[in-house]
C-alpha cells in the first residue's frame, strides 16, 4: 500500500488462524490500513488478498456480511446526517443502495427518531 511518497504494508504475507480475534501493534504500525483491505474497504496497491476464500476487493459486501470488524474508537461524522450513518451500516453489510436507504428510513421511524433523519448525528 503506498500514500504518497510512504510506503506501507511492504511485502507484507500473512496467514491468520481460525479463531483469531484481534490485532495489536504500535501506532502507525498499519493496523487500520491492513483491516481496510482486508475488509473489502480501499484496494491494495499491489498484490493478492484473500479472506475466507473471497477477494476483499472484489466480493467486499459478502466477505463484511461474514467478519465482524469493532474499531479501538467509535469515531461519528458529526456533520452526517443519522439516515445517510444507517444507509451506510446497512450498505456494508451488503445491502443494495436503494433498498439501504429505504430501509434505513424506517429502521429510525421505527426506533423513534423518525422526525430526526436528517439532522447531523453531532447535534
Amino acid at each position: 500500500m503506498v500514500f504518497g511518497t510512504t510506503r506501507a504494508l511492504d511485502a507484507l504475507d500473512v496467514q491468520v488462524a481460525p479463531g483469531v480475534t484481534g490485532l495489536v501493534g504500535a501506532n502507525g504500525s498499519g493496523k487500520t490500513t491492513f483491516l481496510s483491505i482486508v475488509l473489502g474497504l480501499r484496494p491494495p496497491t499491489a498484490g493478492d488478498v484473500e479472506v475466507l476464500g473471497l477477494d476483499p476487493h472484489h466480493d467486499g459486501p459478502e466477505l463484511r456480511s461474514l467478519v465482524g470488524y469493532g474499531p479501538e474508537r467509535h469515531v461519528l461524522p458529526e456533520d452526517m446526517p443519522a439516515s445517510d450513518f444507517v444507509k451506510h451500516l446497512a450498505e456494508v453489510r451488503g445491502m443494495p443502495r436503494a433498498e439501504a436507504r429505504g430501509r434505513a428510513s424506517d429502521a429510525l421511524w421505527l426506533v423513534g427518531l423518525g422526525e430526526e433523519r436528517f439532522r447531523p448525528l453531532g447535534t
